[in-house]
């Protein structure tokens, strides 16, 4: 899995390292939890940097394929994952994008990559059978803010789009065709400072990060989405990423600008979030 976006327990486990040049860090996971560093990590990304701003939302699995962003270099960079976690370079990689990249979400059953630029708009690539990028004849996915954060729920088929500062985006994919509809009252207005979202494993509720803390919604019924108050944080430090546990019973935001690095772990309702 990717920070954040487990479903069910992990065997592998991968994260961006801040570096100039940028790399990608990956682990095996133990039986009690415990990582391990794979064969050849950290991993070069073909980017020249620098780094990634910390962005949370920024790698992406895709069926047999790790993807990530590049925002300073506009491209994105693809990975095989070979049955033992570690990664090799897709041809051609690393792909260019027609915007800066912070965000990236995997649409397997669409054969679609989601990626957010602080732009206007959600970009579409084509992931081709080798794990390639084009991007997709669909076009760009216009939304009213600038678009950073961003999850793709396989379950509800609901793409997420965290769009600073203020609003959180959501459309409801069609993967036959590709094409996305707005979901019903949104774009949500849920207060300042929102940067990343990651759906929960079993995909009825999200998470969002925002400058104050972070907050829990609920997908109801036709994809509409209830929120719930802000949970308070008691770090001082700046938040750079949530996680939920693989039973979603657990939340996890963690912190940069302390030493050592903070994780705040909340509890979850499970019945109501």
């Amino acid at each position: 899995c990717v920070a954040g976006r487990c479903r069910g327990f992990p065997s592998f486990v991968y994260a961006h390292v801040d570096s100039e040049p940028p790399l990608v860090a990956g682990f095996a996971v133990g039986g009690s939890g415990e990582l391990s560093p794979l064969p050849g990590s950290p991993y070069a990304t073909g980017a020249v940097g620098p780094g990634f701003d910390h962005h949370p939302d920024g790698l992406a699995l895709c069926g047999g394929w790790l993807y990530s962003a590049g925002h300073e270099d506009d491209v994105i960079a693809g990975f095989a994952v070979a049955p033992d976690g570690t990664l090799s370079a897709l041809p051609g990689s690393p792909f260019s994008s027609p915007t800066r990249v912070y965000g990236l979400a995997c649409a397997e059953q669409a054969a679609l990559l989601f990626a957010t630029g602080y732009g206007q708009a959600v970009w579409r690539f084509a992931v081709a059978a080798g794990g390639t990028l084009s991007e997709s004849d669909l076009g760009p996915q216009l939304v009213p803010s600038y678009a950073l954060g961003i999850d793709y729920e396989p379950i509800g088929e609901l793409l997420l789009v965290a769009s600073h500062p203020t609003q959180l985006d959501g459309f409801l994919l069609y993967p036959a065709s590709g094409q996305l509809n707005e979901l019903p009252d949104t774009p949500h207005l849920v207060g300042d400072g929102i940067r990343s979202v990651v759906s929960s494993p079993d995909g009825r509720m999200l998470a969002f990060e925002q400058a104050a803390g972070a907050r829990i919604g609920v997908v109801t019924s036709g994809g509409a989405l209830a929120f719930g108050p802000l949970l308070a944080d008691p770090s001082d430090c700046e938040p750079t990423g949530l996680a939920w546990s693989p039973d979603g019973l657990l939340l996890l935001a963690g912190h940069r600008g302390c030493s050592p690095p903070e994780v705040t772990v909340y509890a979850v309702n499970a019945e109501g979030g």
